[in-house]
């Protein structure tokens, strides 16, 4: 019998199989909790550059630009040309949603006047704020 306890020195089957189930459903919940936070933060940012927008709009309209040209929708990204991508490509920079790159656009509408990002990845909505 002494010799049957010397020669087992390694783990069971049993016991390598929990320890990797049980390290499997840890970073399964670590990964959930971290891709929530990640969808925060673009939405986080996707409303600061939508900001910085609104910001370049107003700039470029008081230098005397006319943005208004009623019922049109003018995309704001890094290859597009157009008066309102101009003034933020002047003020901001590049501004490409941060997940996808898909474009920001800035609507104007006989008075709706309005900066919108295509969508929020944690309310699935559109986010637009007033561009006035």
């Amino acid at each position: 019998m002494e010799g049957y306890r010397n020669k087992r020195r390694g783990f069971t089957l049993v016991e390598l199989m929990v320890v990797v189930g049980i390290i499997g459903v840890l970073s399964s919940v670590i990964f959930v909790a971290t891709n929530s936070a990640r969808e925060q933060t673009r939405d986080n940012e996707r409303q600061s550059d939508l900001a910085q927008i609104k910001l370049a709009l107003r700039l470029e309209l008081e230098a005397g630009t006319n943005l208004y040209n009623s019922n049109t929708v003018y995309d704001i990204c890094s290859s597009c040309s157009n008066a309102a991508n101009t003034a933020v490509q002047t003020y901001v920079g590049n501004v490409e949603d941060p997940r996808h790159g898909t474009t920001y656009y800035y609507y104007y509408d006989d008075g709706a006047d309005e900066i919108c990002a295509n969508q929020l990845e944690r309310t699935g909505t559109s986010y637009c704020i007033d561009a006035r």
